[in-house]
């Protein structure tokens, strides 16, 4: 068991143990609790915490509305407008996550330091993949929204992007920490660098380049509401419809049927990925 002490041997054998000191971290936290104090005044408590009006739309969720009975709220769940929607989910985020993959292998190679030697190379391509992890999904979702208009297209390039920043950077970490022996044992024949990556790195890499590709795929389901919201399609975009014109009902059923399918895909790549391992 490590410990985190610290010893010091003397000329006459003697042990001394000095404690580490936990000053900084005290310092660290007593900041945090007084930047969040501090950003409570800020808040207007009475009008941000409204659980009465929040139970209230809660409640219409799981029961008809007006002038609708529960033969009409059940008949929603097999309603072929909301299916079509989360096909169209389930399209987009297969379609966004294939291309992404395809196109983040290739660029997590050229981002792995024990491959390629350039540094300006990867400097370079890692600032591109931080800048697409660090924008939020809703925000590229806006952004081909404002140039393409509404529609399921792009809802896959955002998927592409998204997919493209997380795999990249999740897989060069991974290559970097391979063993290169069998690498640079083409090489010594005279191989060059990409007949080495491929009859070397990728067959190692593969399981877990398939583990996080599922991995992404997950995510990115997760994430359709929030790119659905702003209009690029899906179930995200059937749902704001749904709350926009108050049919919470309608709501309710998309959120259950939602989070049954993520439970599901949950239960599907934790088998998968069993089975790949």
């Amino acid at each position: 068991m490590k410990s985190n002490s610290v010893s010091y041997y003397l000329n006459n054998h003697e042990v001394i143990i000095k404690k580490p000191s936990h000053v900084k971290l005290y310092i660290v936290i007593g900041l945090f609790l007084l930047f969040f104090v501090f950003s409570l005044t800020f808040l207007e408590l009475p009008r941000v915490l409204q659980f009465n009006q929040l139970g209230a739309i809660l409640s219409q969720m799981v029961k008809p509305r007006d002038g609708k009975t529960y033969a009409d709220y059940f008949l929603f769940f097999i309603d072929s407008k909301l299916w079509g929607n989360v096909k169209d989910t389930l399209i987009i985020c297969f379609i966004g996550t294939f291309f992404g993959g395809l196109l983040g292998l290739p660029i997590a190679i050229l981002t792995s330091r024990n491959i390629v030697k350039n540094k300006t190379t990867i400097y370079f391509i890692r600032v591109i993949l931080t800048f697409l992890r660090s924008m939020p999904i809703a925000i590229i979702a806006i952004i081909f929204v404002y140039i393409l208009g509404i529609g399921t297209l792009h809802g896959i390039l955002t998927v592409v992007l998204f997919t493209i920043g997380v795999l990249s950077k999740m897989l060069y970490e991974y290559i970097e920490t391979l063993d290169m022996g069998s690498f640079e044992a083409i090489q010594s024949v005279g191989a060059n660098k990409l007949i080495c990556t491929r009859n070397a790195t990728i067959p190692e890499i593969m399981p877990a380049y398939l583990g996080y590709l599922i991995y992404c795929f997950e995510m990115n389901f997760r994430a359709s509401v929030i790119f659905g919201w702003v209009g690029a399609g899906g179930i995200g975009l059937f749902l704001s419809n749904a709350i926009d014109e108050r049919y919470y009902d309608k709501a309710g059923v998309i959120i259950i049927i939602f989070m049954a399918i993520t439970i599901s895909l949950q239960l599907l790549t934790r088998f998968v990925k069993g089975k790949i391992k």
